[in-house]
């Protein structure tokens, strides 16, 4: 049977079902779809690094760190490509505070360009852990590509001709859509691979449609696409006010111990509040509003605010106005019948949005890193689903099988997609969609997405409590759901660990800030949050909860720890910097349940003869050591004899230290040892072998650790609690 173009794009696309649930279809609009989103080639360099380095600046200030990350790009051009300061743009440069005993983080993204042209997902990311007034680099990430033809100075095509092609082009992708305006002129110009090259070009977005156009801004080529990635602010008071008021709304809310959905009042946030035209004001937290203006005076609230504004694709939004009298509080009622799909979806987006942002803004995450004035599109003449698209999100109709999309899950899923797309933009769709859904789980505090979604009510999309396993060969969704068990279960387990609201609050500020860094993958995201685990001195004191959060879903973070250690390697061929870095060395676990260790001679035993070696308690100076780590060295290459000469002379050379760095001959290279500084109270040694192998040892009073690295790079981690005395 032959289909035509129109029919086969008219089927529905049925999306994954997760973990035994029913699926679902959505209807796009039909239309010969030229090809899909352009897929960026590989670059041509990637950076993936964790380091650890200090930059050197005498404030944290940002424009000082954003010129420190500049200089360190001329200092590397050459391991960039040739790639100079000039060739980069501050993104941005932003601080995220750490609470509970965290560092607190700064994040720079510097985008690559081509003349004053921002190049499409090429860039260089920095993460930068603030310790004691010290700005300490720990990772380096980004993609780039030195050699690109397209010149963005040399243009051909004006903006109203580009205008009037895309549009043309839009026509013949979906000539089913009623005649359309653009929503902006261009949307943005970016030199961007399409076509098979690299190419300058405009991107327009049109209304009521998912589309993208680009415009090759020198030949006039049109490409276009199908751009959606689909859902498979302080108040401000017045000093004098003499006008008061609140707006609600009846809204779409869930019954969790029902499992139905009902219409409940709530509070409308972050809305302006208009006088004569003019805005005077803004609705809080409460939604409430103070206006220095005199009475009698006409005041209007509409679904429009400084985070975006509601677009209803039936007819005009939804406003409330009133005339505020002496000494009156107005009370502002939007969708007062509350009976109406239409107005309910619109007062039910724009309720939802902004908790979205204040739980990020609680969390650290600045006003730099937020979507601006998003455009929130609802009532779409579709069904079962929703999606973002170039800074906007859109929520559908219902049917006979589905409830309209506008629910709090769904808005926060897709306000997900906006915040990944500013941090960056959406290099991996599973990452992507993981991030929308724990949004989505961190707001609504439930695993399940979707439930409320379905007419049928036993019906979900997805939950994030799974026992999914990453896999890059599925399908986006169904990789999100790594990410997304990964997060449930690091509440689970600190919830468990730390009490319920510790445990939760602890767990979004490790994850859900960890998108500013701009990781590209859902293992470089749970990296990222491994980094921002860390205290101040190195520890992670969640490890286990980390490791096994991670472990459940396939992803594993030793990695994270094997190449922040490479990372100290190459600081340590400098023995200036040696007292920094083993003050600064970022793979200290500690590993409590380790009761005891044993001598040299043990541990060496140990590895020999598989049975039971007696342990004791040493209490003299005689470095004490866990057989594991003899034995996986010895595995690695390593000589017995050496690693023993190389713990013992650290010790030996102590004796007669004083205060500072030292540098002495060991069995398996140089090393070199740092007394006790005033504040901690632990002696920490540093060798560096033949072999590349890194030893750092921690000594005091109430534990030994030790750390290694084998001659396969495979890192090596003690720490023993000494019995007291």
């Amino acid at each position: 049977m032959k289909l035509s173009l129109r029919k086969i794009l008219s089927v529905a696309i049925a999306w994954t079902t997760l973990l035994g649930q029913p699926s679902f279809a959505f209807v796009r609009p039909a239309g010969p779809l030229n090809f899909p989103a352009p897929v960026t080639p590989s670059p041509l360099i990637r950076l993936d690094r964790f380091v650890s380095f200090t930059l050197p600046v005498q404030t944290l200030e940002h424009h000082a760190i954003e010129q420190a990350c500049l200089k360190w790009v001329q200092q590397n051009t050459a391991e960039l490509g040739g790639l100079r300061p000039e060739d980069f743009a501050p993104l941005y440069t932003r601080r995220a505070e750490g609470k509970g005993g965290m560092s607190d983080f700064i994040y720079v993204n510097m985008t690559q360009i081509k003349g004053d042209t921002p190049i499409y997902k090429r860039g260089l990311k920095m993460a930068i852990q603030v310790v004691d007034g010290t700005a300490r680099v720990v990772h380096v990430g980004g993609d780039l590509d030195p050699r690109l033809t397209a010149n963005p100075q040399q243009v051909q095509i004006q903006s109203d001709k580009a205008l009037q092609l895309a549009y043309q082009k839009l026509q013949q992708i979906d000539p089913g859509l009623p005649p359309l305006t653009p929503l902006a002129a261009p949307s943005k110009t970016v030199v961007r691979y399409v076509g098979g090259t690299w190419r300058t070009v405009s991107e327009y977005l049109f209304e009521n449609s998912s589309y993208v156009v680009a415009v090759d801004l020198n030949t006039g080529e049109t490409f276009g696409w199908d751009g959606a990635h689909y859902f498979s602010s302080e108040s401000a008071e017045t000093a004098g006010a003499t006008v008061s008021g609140e707006a609600k709304g009846r809204v779409t809310t869930l019954d969790y111990e029902k499992r139905k959905l009902i219409i409940a009042e709530a509070v409308m946030q972050d809305l302006d509040v208009k006088v004569r035209g003019k805005r005077e004001g803004v609705t809080d937290a409460e939604g409430k509003f103070t206006l220095n203006v005199a009475p009698p005076v006409p005041v209007e609230v509409g679904l429009v605010g400084p985070l975006g504004y509601v677009r209803d694709t039936e007819g005009a939004s939804i406003n409330v106005a009133d005339t505020a009298q002496e000494g009156q509080t107005l009370k502002l009622m939007f969708n007062a019948a509350g009976q109406q799909e239409n107005p309910t979806a619109q007062a039910t987006a724009m309720h939802n949005y902004p908790l979205v942002f204040r739980l990020l803004r609680a969390l650290g995450v600045p006003e730099e890193a937020l979507p601006k004035n998003m455009r929130i599109n609802t009532n779409l003449r579709r069904t079962c689903n929703a999606h973002f698209v170039n800074n906007s999100i859109n929520f559908y109709s219902s049917s006979g099988e589905c409830n309209n999309s506008s629910q709090r899950d769904v808005v926060a899923h897709e306000a997900g997609h906006g915040v990944d797309d500013v941090n960056g933009g959406i290099e991996d769709g599973g990452l992507s969609e993981g991030y929308g859904d724990i949004l989505a789980n961190a707001l609504t505090n439930i695993s399940e997405l979707g439930l409320g979604f379905f007419k049928d009510m036993s019906k979900i999309i997805r939950n994030s409590l799974n026992k999914y396993k990453l896999n890059p060969n599925d399908e986006v969704h169904r990789q999100g759901q790594a990410l997304a068990g990964f997060y449930w279960d690091l509440k689970t387990l600190l919830e468990k660990k730390l009490g319920a609201a510790l445990g939760k609050s602890s767990t979004d500020l490790l994850v859900i800030p960890a998108i500013m860094a701009g990781p590209s993958s859902i293992p470089g995201y749970v990296a990222q949050v491994v980094l921002r685990a860390r205290d101040k001195d190195g520890n992670i004191p969640h490890w286990e909860e980390l490791k096994t959060a991670a472990s459940n879903h396939g992803i594993a973070i030793s990695r994270v720890m094997e190449e922040v250690a490479e990372g100290v390697v190459e600081q340590l061929s400098d023995p200036a910097g040696v007292a920094r870095v083993a003050q600064e060395l970022t793979v200290r676990l500690m590993m409590e349940d380790v009761p005891s260790a044993l001598s040299l001679e043990q541990a060496v035993e140990a590895t020999q003869n598989p049975s039971p070696v007696p342990v004791g308690t040493h209490r003299s100076k005689e470095p004490l050591v866990h057989p594991q780590m003899v034995q996986q060295m010895v595995e690695g290459g390593l000589k017995q004899n050496n690693i023993i000469t190389d713990i013992r002379d650290l010790y030996k050379n102590v004796a007669t230290a004083t205060l500072g760095v030292k540098e002495f001959k060991s069995g398996d290279g140089v090393g070199y040892y740092l007394l006790p500084s005033s504040r901690s109270g632990v002696l920490q040694l540093v060798a560096l072998g033949k072999k590349g192998r890194v030893l750092l040892i921690s000594y005091s009073e109430s534990y030994i650790q030790a750390i290694g690295m084998n001659a396969r790079g495979t890192i090596v981690e003690n720490s023993i609690r000494r019995k007291k005395p």
